[in-house]
Formats: C-alpha cells, structure tokens, sequence
C-alpha cells in the first residue's frame, strides 16, 4: 500500500516538475528585454513559442495534473505559472493580434473564456485570477500575473515554484515599482501611479500608506498601455 502511495507521489512530482522544465525553457528562449511605445518591458516572440514542441507539450502534460492536494505554496506558484500560460495561450489561440483585449467581445471579455485545460476542466482567465490567486489574499499575486500587456508587470523569465515564490514575487514587486514607465514616478508634486493600485484597491488598500506616499503629494493613475508585450 505504502509502495503504491510513494509511486503516486513520486510520479505526480516528476509531472509537475516537468511542465515547470518546459516553460523555463520557453521563458528563457522566447523572451526579452525591451522596450516599446516609451515602456520598458520583458517582451515575447510569441510565433516563437508556437512553433516550439515544448509549448504542446506543455499543455499537454497540464491537461493531467491533479492539483487537489497541493501545498499553500505549491498552489499558489502553480496558479501563477498556469495563469501566464494561459495568458500566452490566449495570444497564440487568436493571432495575430494588438491586444489581448482582442480576443473578447463586447458580451464575453477576454477574461471570461475559457482558455485552458487542467486535470480535464476548463478555466478562464478571470477565474484562475479572481477565484483561486485572490483568494489567498497575498497582494504580490498582482505583480506575478501577466495579461500580456505592455502595462501590466513583467513576465518572470523564469517559472514560479513553491520553494521561492514568494520570494519570486517580491522580486516581481520591486521591478515594477522601480519601473517609471508603468509603476510609479514623481513629477513635482504628484505621483503617477499604475491603475491596478485603483482596480485592486481591496487588496493594496490605500496607496498613500501602501506605496508610502507623502500625503502632501497628489496622485494620479498613469494610462494603461493594453498593447501586446510582443516583440
């Protein structure tokens, strides 16, 4: 009996570290640095990514992975590994497009598709986001997924995993806010800020006391730039 359970563990591992192997290699391969329309940014070569038979079999091998019985940590990485294939996923699904915005619709937003297949079911964008990373209540998640825009934080070239997520994310966290371009300058008196310290405001809280904003200063939220970080 023991012997069976050892076999499950052992072979669930080796499954997840394999699609980890796979999308480190993609990261490193088929991502940059760069910068376009005045934003630094890691930029893709999606056609790249494509053409690559790791990216098959990358999905292939998530298709079949039992997350039921993670750890907090393992959850979470996994989560956020899964969150920017699919992202990928949607750009790749829909090419070519300007925006990943692109591939909804006025009735079904792009973060309500269903995008890509876990363990036999089919999740969204929106959901993987709002109903399993938000529900850890860990405001870093914000800074480690990626809608594939110029705006949003950059794409780790790296995979998340449960040993240095956290970690991971606080790496993720002072890029972006060391980025002028998208997470936060001083211009005089007032401080423009990224818009998702206004669509998440539930989960950073104030902005004054989150980013430890003088409260002699004004702020103001910067545009958002929803053009593919594409190469």
């Amino acid at each position: 009996m023991w012997k069976v359970i050892l076999i499950f563990i052992f072979s669930f591992t080796l499954s997840l570290g394999s699609y980890r192997d796979n999308w480190n290699g993609i990261l490193k391969d088929y991502s940059r640095e760069g910068s376009r329309d005045g934003i630094e940014a890691v930029l893709v070569d999606y056609s790249g990514i494509q053409n690559d038979k790791r990216w098959t079999a990358l999905l292939d091998e998530l298709k079949t992975i039992n997350h039921t019985s993670l750890s907090p940590d393992e959850s979470k990485s996994f989560w956020i590994n899964v969150y920017n294939i699919a992202a990928v996923k949607m750009v790749l699904d829909n090419h070519p497009l300007k925006s990943i915005k692109d591939a909804g619709s006025f009735f079904k937003p792009v973060w309500d598709r269903e995008v890509i297949t876990i363990d036999n079911k089919s999740y969204s964008l929106g959901y993987i986001e709002h109903k399993i990373l938000r529900k850890t209540g860990d405001s870093l998640i914000h800074y480690a997924i990626v809608c594939a825009s110029m705006s949003c934080p950059d794409l780790k070239r790296e995979a998340y995993t449960p040993d240095r997520v956290q970690e991971q994310m606080e790496e993720q966290k002072r890029r972006f806010l060391a980025s002028e371009s998208k997470g936060i300058r001083l211009e005089e008196d007032t401080y423009y800020i990224s818009k998702l310290y206004k669509w998440y405001k539930d989960d950073f809280g104030d902005p004054y006391i989150y980013l430890d904003i003088p409260r002699d200063k004004k702020i103001k939220f910067m545009g958002y730039n929803w053009s593919l970080n594409t190469k």
